[in-house]
């Protein structure tokens, strides 16, 4: 686990700044707004293995507080500067390893929880997942977002990746398991990246949204459902 947030401090600077980071918050926040009720007044929200914060800020308007967490100590120490120089009040910065010390966070509860582009770098997500449950409200809602099964192409600068994505209909198949209803899938952004070998190719993601009460089924998205 130390390799891998080693390997994410070094990269903390370039992913803070980076316009495909950046684009992809944009259209991911966008998809979030669309499909699932958020209060200015009363959603609290969890963004675990946030990074940066580039989710955390465009959503932060949306919600009455962000909880977001990371084990990078310097992705975390850049978002508090940014959370600094932005006057931002309804954000709270905490290192922490989800996939290890989500016990951490007991006696907290969330309205929404969210991840963008986490769980192919989990060991075991239905086992992080099964737990982060337990910190949502009785009518709380989670929101996963990450890569559509891939050939490994995607982390060509980085053998040590779990999974090469995901099958989306598995993932909603994990959650159902886990307890959650009236659980959707998404389409919401393809993404091109060029590779090591100078081939650039296209990657899609999936977001899974699945609410913790048969009462609160998630919003229908513009675009429709898969």
């Amino acid at each position: 686990m130390e390799r891998k947030f080693d390997f994410f401090d070094k990269r903390a600077a370039e992913m803070n700044i980076s316009q495909m980071h950046i684009k992809r918050s944009e259209k991911i926040s966008e998809n979030i707004r669309d499909n699932i009720r958020l209060d200015r007044n009363t959603t609290e929200m969890l963004d675990f293995g946030c990074g940066t914060g580039h989710l955390s800020f465009i959503l932060c308007h949306y919600v009455r507080s962000v909880t977001a967490v990371d084990g990078s100590e310097q992705m975390i120490c850049m978002l508090k500067n940014r959370i600094s120089e932005n006057n931002i009040a309804n954000i709270d910065a905490v290192k922490l390893d989800v996939e290890h010390e989500v016990h951490t966070l007991k006696g907290k509860k969330f309205d929404l929880i969210t991840s963008s582009m986490v769980l192919h770098h989990l060991e075991k997500p239905e086992t992080v997942i099964r737990e982060l449950k337990k910190l949502l409200k009785d009518d709380g809602v989670i929101c996963l977002v990450d890569l559509d099964s891939e050939d490994g192409s995607f982390h060509d600068f980085d053998p040590f990746i779990p999974h090469h994505g995901f099958d989306r209909n598995e993932i909603k198949k994990m959650l159902e398991k886990l307890g959650f209803f009236s659980v959707t899938l998404h389409s919401p952004l393809t993404m091109k990246k060029t590779g090591k070998d100078n081939i650039t190719r296209e990657f899609s993601l999936f977001m899974a949204i699945g609410s913790a009460s048969p009462e609160m089924p998630a919003k229908a998205d513009r675009g429709g459902d898969l």
